[in-house]
């Protein structure tokens, strides 16, 4: 869930509290922000201490906090993290989460990017183009971010500058069929149209895939129909209707 971290720390701040507060990114890493009656004294990740700690921790977006009141833990004070500092940078990263959270709901969403407008679009710079670069119109935005070297909010950021550009916009991800039964259905699938035409079967469903825009480990229950529609137009009646039986005992089986 994307969401800032300055309204769970302000309070602590202001109320003078003491504990730890536990930040979990979901994307792999933890931060501990250890408060002595409302100052922060260290911020901790896994790899992280002190003033980078508390810059990497301050740019995530999807996060979960609880926060032990009265709990000390072990830690050295680093003179070096000013909390009127962070804060005011939470301020300015809250801000930016309100953008995203307005253009992006969730990182469930994929990213579909028009071509034409993207080299339009005049405001976009070139760390834009290069985020735009990284999507195919198939991986969510969860996938496509694990596998960069960018802060999530920065990340996001670009997305969101895509998007208001117009060279992007947002489809809701596909329920797609786990991998062993994705290929069952595959490896059937290209049995049965061997049986009817020969070795010519797996390239109609190839061609199956590009006519729908999708790809075999993209492939969603719901695009089963369309993908069988598209091989059987080049199949005689007879054929046709034992692919549309192949297609409904699948279903009666899932």
């Amino acid at each position: 869930m994307y969401q800032p971290l300055l309204p769970t720390i302000k309070p602590l701040v202001f109320e003078g509290k003491s504990g730890i507060l536990y930040v979990n990114h979901k994307y792999n890493d933890t931060a501990r922000l250890f408060l002595k009656e409302g100052i922060i004294e260290q911020v901790e990740t896994n790899t992280l201490s002190g003033g980078q700690a508390a810059a990497a921790c301050a740019r995530w977006v999807s996060i979960k906090t609880t926060f032990a009141e009265g709990e000390e833990g072990i830690y050295d004070a680093d003179q070096g993290i000013d909390t009127n500092t962070f804060l005011a940078y939470l301020e300015k990263a809250a801000n930016n989460i309100k953008v995203i959270k307005k253009y992006i709901p969730d990182d469930q969403a994929i990213v579909a990017i028009d071509s034409e407008q993207l080299h339009a679009a005049g405001q976009l710079n070139t760390d834009d183009l290069k985020t735009a670069i990284l999507f195919d119109g198939q991986k969510t935005i969860e996938e496509i971010f694990q596998q960069v070297q960018q802060p999530e909010i920065v990340f996001l950021t670009h997305i969101c500058r895509l998007i208001i550009a117009g060279a992007a916009t947002l489809v809701p991800a596909k329920n797609v069929i786990p991998e062993e039964e994705r290929t069952r259905f595959l490896q059937e699938l290209e049995d049965k149209l061997t049986d009817l035409i020969g070795p010519a079967g797996p390239i109609l469903i190839e061609d199956g895939f590009k006519a729908i825009g999708s790809e075999p480990a993209r492939l969603s229950r719901e695009e089963i129909p369309a993908l069988l529609s598209e091989v059987g137009k080049l199949l005689d009646p007879r054929e046709r209707d034992e692919l549309a039986g192949f297609g409904r005992e699948y279903r009666q089986q899932t």
